[in-house]
């Protein structure tokens, strides 16, 4: 899906698939879609329920602060991703890059925030 300017209705439409629990998609490449903050959010409510997914590459979206809030909220509460390609996205991109081998949870030092479901 990468390179298809599916911007932030195609992110939507694209998230509500994502939540369906009959949905075995292991990997999403959605780079390069200008997707913004707005589909940013659609993306990171997804995968707070998503339970397949392994990797999602999200790179350069034009995504801003709001919407690196937005996916730091959704990584933290997803316990299947194991690869997040954030390349050219505010602040977080520097963190993932710079992470120890604890992923996602690590990354977002989250460990005892952690919400149960």
């Amino acid at each position: 899906m990468a390179w298809n300017r599916l911007q932030a209705k195609g992110a939507a439409a694209v998230a509500r698939a994502l939540a369906e629990p009959s949905v075995a998609l292991v990997k999403l490449d959605m780079s390069w879609n200008c997707i913004g903050n707005e589909g940013a959010g659609s993306i990171a409510e997804a995968i707070i329920c998503n339970r397949v997914l392994a990797t999602i590459l999200l790179g350069y979206n034009r995504i801003g602060d709001a919407g690196g809030i937005l996916m730091g909220y959704g990584l933290r509460r997803n316990e299947t991703l194991a690869e997040v390609d954030l390349e050219g996205f505010c602040a977080l991109s520097l963190l993932w890059r710079g992470r120890e081998s604890t992923g996602v949870m690590g990354l977002l030092g989250c460990h005892e925030m952690r919400e149960d479901p």
